[in-house]
């Protein structure tokens, strides 16, 4: 997927969206045809590997989507430990999940790049945090490697650079 940053120069330096400061010189993001029809190609391909057809009445379609994309593999799970092809035991075997705590962070811009205390065996892996804090909302979290996950938050009070420590627990295969 492509961040705006590699789309315009306009972006951050984290390639992210700004909205400038005209009197510094600093230009506002511009919002390019590009990078919007990556996004609908995006949405689009979640709604069709969710097996659903567009429908430009329905803006629920990414939603249910995503539910039948999780039914279907909890389904898949389901069935091997029905028929004994897997346990449990054997799916949890095949899972990663390092837990922990994080200190004190500081974001900038709304983001922060996390080091784990442990590597996942690869940057396929997913990751939640809660116990933010009072006002802070993290908005997503994207693996930029095993080690290394990228978090973006939003600070409700309108706090710069923010300093949360928070729980999170990660989730991959072997």
């Amino acid at each position: 997927m492509q961040k705006i940053g590699s789309i315009t120069n306009t972006a951050d330096s984290n390639g992210e969206f700004t909205n400038g400061k005209v009197a510094t010189g600093v230009s506002p993001t511009i919002l390019d045809a590009a990078w919007f029809n990556t996004i609908q190609r995006e949405l689009e391909n979640i709604v069709v590997g969710g097996g659903g057809t567009l429908d430009p009445l329905n803006d629920m379609q990414v939603l249910l989507a995503l539910k039948a994309i999780f039914l279907q593999s909890s389904q898949v799970i389901t069935q091997q430990i029905i028929s004994g092809v897997a346990t449990i035991t054997t799916i949890m075997d095949k899972l990663v999940i390092i837990e922990g705590y994080s200190s004190v962070q500081t974001f900038v811009d709304n983001a922060l790049v996390f080091m784990l205390p442990v590597a996942m065996p690869s940057s396929n892996f997913t990751m939640l945090a809660n116990d933010t804090g009072p006002g802070l909302f993290v908005l997503s979290m994207s693996p930029i490697s095993a080690g290394t996950v990228q978090i973006y938050a939003k600070n409700s009070v309108g706090e710069a650079n923010p300093q949360i420590g928070f729980k999170y627990i990660c989730i991959g295969v072997k």
